[in-house]
């Protein structure tokens, strides 16, 4: 089998360019950078100069014969080690000599008598101090660590700079190598053309090319013939599989060729392939291939279906090796086709006069700038103003975030006005016209991003910042969010220009191809040397595991794109950074909705403005993904609306599903929300109304059975709404649900009882949590209750359960005051008066005790006489308390009206016998009570104790 390799000047930009990438990356060097930020670039500089000296080793050797050879190669280390000699002593006279001017350009600014060096050399000065170093060798310590500092930072600014000159020195040479080739180009092609034999070499040459072109743009239509036999190095195959960019169209899949037809695309005239192209393009042809493919016999399409699972994935292979080798054998063409390009454009610019073509540009960009510069002058007072606004509540917070964005996109709408106006104002080259606008369009989709990232991430200023990130993280992601952003819109408007110049279709695939991979290590980059933040404005170190996890989801994502289907991978894309902008829209609502005067956001119930913009938001950025997923996959919504077939149905119904399904959620979120916050207002605070009390009960008795309720009838519409955009008819659901629900109710009447008497119970404020109630037999304190039944705690510690149905009447004892009843019997010959003023005195005591005053709504007083008794006065009191604390304060009052009546006087009624008669009459009693007392006789005593 022949190996056919890629050429060596193929892999040159390739090395150059991660040299240029690796010193730019080393560039941002610091004193403080180590091993992990520096591993990254020291890798990317070594593969790139394997790449590089490689390459240019075998392009130097390629074309000497064996007798050349071993001079060749003498001359070749020779210039070599000469090269490397002067490239290093010339970067290390520039180094040296940038470190003297860095360290005088930093000596000047570090003054003796500067207040900076002299808190800096005190600072360091009492440190070592306090090491045990005395003052004299402390102080020329510091002076001398300070330069060591100065000499530090200017060796670092020093090497920064030489790595800039050799990236710089890689940009510049890199067009002087393309320039160079595409010469030595013609001059080979010049020779070849001297004789007739060059002559035909390079037009068969040429017609291959053709024939190769056309055969392409068949197979990529799927009306060729099956791919030819191709050998290509396995390592080559495996080595562009992996990185292939998957942004490219899907890879063309070969068809099998009818028995009987040629073998060979060469074979037919370019004029006949021309005309069968031409015909395929028209919609009636089409058309009529689709009929006649449908009105083929059962058999025929079984047995065709048959071979074309059987040979799916050979087919699908060799279009992946098809594909890697006409992307391998189109890389030598790229220089030319490039350059067909630039002299296409340079022609047409020719045509309409140098002077006419470069006016429009000029004119382009003063329209441009100079309105964005208008507008920057116009709004100066505005800028003022916003500088120091206050941001100390949510309406101030939220005004500014406002102002912000309408100001970001005044300024991007300023310069695209006067682009526009450019083009409204010229008669543009078609081709100078499209490449304008191409790039006008990037240079706008990085400023739009710039805006965003102004507004969200505030690198420069804290105070307006929304999501809550440290200044470094802030500042980190400003930056790669617009490389990444304008990289990926300069390839992808870049792939749709060059065909318009006259780019070959292969040789755009490979420029859509170093973008991509270029695209797919910085996005590595980024993601590996990003910092992380832990709450507000404090950086930790990197999450290795979520790190690497991104990593493999990257790499997976870009390898499932490889397997034919290149939307795949913007959908990917789409499911990753969906969650993540979600994220960062909650965080930055959190931050924004926080309370006047913190840092952090409030960790509890977000308020009703903060749910209702966060869910909003989220759902925007959902229908936005859904939207961006559905263009993915090629679906046509006008198209949707049109047809009405079973996709086109199942589709609409799907979506009409997803929208009801983000409609209930936005109206759970806000329901859910307010009433979370009412119960948070009922439980926090100390009102002392009696009314506020009462009706703040009543709200966490009644607001959690609403939200369960509101919960069902949501899910359970949403539910319903969903399935009939599906299709589903939901009258037989609904018909058939009423059936079985009027069977659960005949089944379960005392369960239906039960919930709809305690919803009345409910509604009538009949109890509360925490009232103490008696309904029958059963009292006690209300601890919960549920849609079915209630639970009592009696004050010996039983817990009754109850279902509502079984409750009789209610008695509540909690409910506004309590009025206790108090009697007391005095002998007849008690002066009322005095009670009275003695028990108006045991009152004022009781007023005066701060433990029980608090629960006295009216204090003790005497009612009168209630009635004579046979031995007693029976006097009424009565005192009104609070609820639930009449029992403990009727003890206090018994206490105290005893102690009072004995200081008084006053005799409490105990009942008494009183005996009249003679003087025997009392000895006979007294000596029957003597007798009651005597023991019995001895014998019955000893009987008893027998």
């Amino acid at each position: 089998m022949q190996v056919r390799r890629v050429p060596p000047f193929a892999t040159v930009p390739f090395g150059i360019l991660m040299i240029m990438v690796a010193m730019w990356m080393l560039s941002g060097s610091t004193s403080e950078s180590g091993a992990d930020d520096m591993m990254a670039a020291i890798l990317l500089r070594g593969l790139g100069l394997g790449f590089l000296f490689l390459s240019i080793t075998l392009i130097a050797f390629g074309n000497l014969n064996n007798r050349n050879l071993a001079s060749g190669i003498g001359l070749f280390n020779t210039g070599r080690q000469l090269g490397g000699l002067i490239g290093v002593a010339a970067l290390q006279t520039l180094i040296d000599h940038n470190v003297v001017a860095n360290v005088a350009v930093l000596g000047a600014n570090v003054t003796a008598g500067g207040p900076a060096v002299i808190e800096r050399l005190a600072t360091t000065t009492a440190m070592l101090t306090a090491k045990g170093m005395d003052a004299a060798a402390a102080g020329r310590a510091a002076t001398s660590l300070l330069g060591r500092v100065v000499t530090g930072q200017s060796t670092v600014i020093a090497f920064d700079t030489a790595f800039n000159a050799v990236a710089l020195l890689f940009v510049i040479a890199a067009p002087i190598l393309v320039a160079i080739k595409i010469g030595l180009a013609k001059v080979r092609a010049a020779r070849l053309l001297k004789t007739k034999e060059s002559r035909e070499n390079y037009a068969a040459f040429l017609e291959n090319v053709r024939q190769e072109l056309l055969w392409t743009a068949v197979r990529t239509g799927k009306y060729g013939e099956r791919a030819k036999e191709r050998s290509i190095n396995p390592c080559l195959l495996l080595l562009i599989f992996a990185l292939l960019m998957p942004c490219q169209p899907a890879l063309a899949q070969t068809d099998r060729n009818p028995v009987g037809q040629p073998t060979s695309v060469a074979a037919l005239p370019p004029e006949d392939l021309r005309q069968l192209l031409d015909l395929l393009q028209r919609p009636d042809i089409q058309t009529w291939l689709q009929s006649q493919t449908g009105n083929r016999p059962v058999e025929e399409q079984s047995s065709a279906e048959a071979a074309n699972a059987r040979e799916i994935i050979v087919g699908r292979l060799n279009a992946v090796r098809s594909f890697v080798h006409d992307m391998a054998t189109a890389i030598p063409t790229l220089p030319a086709e490039l350059h067909r390009a630039r002299v296409a454009l340079m022609t047409e610019m020719r045509g309409q006069g140098s002077f006419a073509a470069i006016l429009p540009l000029v004119f382009f960009a003063t329209l441009g700038f100079g309105l964005e510069w208008l507008y920057w002058h116009a709004t100066s007072g505005f800028r003022d103003r916003m500088i120091v606004t206050h941001l100390d509540t949510v309406d101030d917070r939220l005004r500014a975030a406002g102002l912000r964005i309408l100001y970001g996109l005044g300024v991007l709408l300023a310069f695209a006005v006067g682009s526009v106006g450019a083009f409204l104002l010229f008669d543009w080259p078609p081709l100078l016209q499209h490449s304008v606008l191409a790039y006008l369009l990037v240079f706008l989709a990085v400023r739009l991003t710039l805006v965003v990232g102004r507004i969200v991430l505030a690198p420069g200023a804290e105070r307006f910042r929304l999501m809550p990130v440290a200044t470094v993280t802030a500042r980190f992601w400003f930056f790669w969010s617009a490389v990444l952003v304008g990289l990926f819109a300069f390839g992808h408007f870049t792939y749709q220009l060059l065909p318009m110049l006259g780019v070959g279709h292969e040789a755009t695939y490979i420029v859509a191809l170093a973008s991509g991979l270029i695209l797919f290590g910085l996005a590595l980059v980024a993601l590996w040397r990003c910092p992380t933040f832990d709450g507000v404005d404090m950086v930790s170190r990197r999450h290795r595991v979520s790190t690497v996890l991104g990593t493999l989801y990257i790499i997976a994502n870009w390898l499932v794109a490889l397997s034919g289907v290149a939307a795949t991978f913007y959908i990917g894309v789409v499911l990753l950074v969906l969650p993540i902008a979600i994220s960062c829209v909650r965080l930055s609502i959190d931050h924004i909705m926080r309370p006047p005067g913190t840092i952090a956001a409030n960790e509890g119930v977000p308020s009703l403005a903060g749910a209702a913009l966060e869910r909003g938001l989220r759902s925007l950025l959902l229908i936005g993904g859904a939207y961006l997923i559905a263009s993915l996959l090629g679906l046509d919504f006008g198209t949707l609306a049109a047809r009405d077939t079973m996709a086109t149905h199942l589709i609409r119904g799907l979506l009409n599903a997803f929208v009801v399904i983000l409609l209930a959620d936005f109206t759970w979120r806000m329901t859910s929300t307010w009433i979370d916050r009412k119960l948070m207002q009922t439980a926090v605070g100390d009102a002392v109304d009696p009314d506020e009390l009462r009706r703040s009960a009543r709200l966490r008795t009644l607001l959690p059975v609403l939200r369960n309720v509101l919960f069902v009838v949501l899910l359970a519409m949403a539910i319903l709404m969903a399935l009939s955009s599906l299709g589903v008819e939901i009258g037989p659901l609904i018909a058939g649900a009423g059936v079985v629900g009027l069977a659960v109710g005949f089944g379960a009447q005392t369960l239906v009882k039960d919930i709809i008497s305690g919803m009345f119970f409910l509604l009538d404020d009949a109890f509360r949590v925490g009232e103490y109630i008696e309904s029958g037999s059963i009292k006690g304190t209300v601890e919960s209750f549920s849609l079915r039944s209630i639970k009592i705690r009696h004050h010996r510690g039983a817990l009754h359960t109850i279902p509502f149905g079984s409750l009789d009447k209610i008695t509540n004892y909690s409910r506004d005051w309590a009025i206790d009843k108090i009697m007391v019997s005095v002998t007849y010959n008690t002066d009322l008066d005095v009670v009275k003023n003695t028990v108006k005195q045991v009152g004022k005591q009781l007023l005066t005790d701060e433990e029980i005053a608090p629960s006295i709504m009216e204090t003790l007083k005497m009612q009168g006489v209630e009635q004579f008794g046979d031995f007693a006065i029976q006097i009424r009191m009565k005192i009104m308390t609070k609820p639930g604390e009449q029992a403990v304060i009727r003890r206090r009052a018994y206490a105290l009206i005893k102690k009072a009546f004995d200081a008084k006087g006053i005799k409490f009624a105990v009942p008494t016998v009183s005996v009249a008669g003679g003087g025997d009459a009392s000895s006979a009693v007294a000596q029957k009570g003597l007798d009651l007392i005597k023991p019995p006789p001895q014998t019955e005593q000893a009987a008893l104790d027998a």
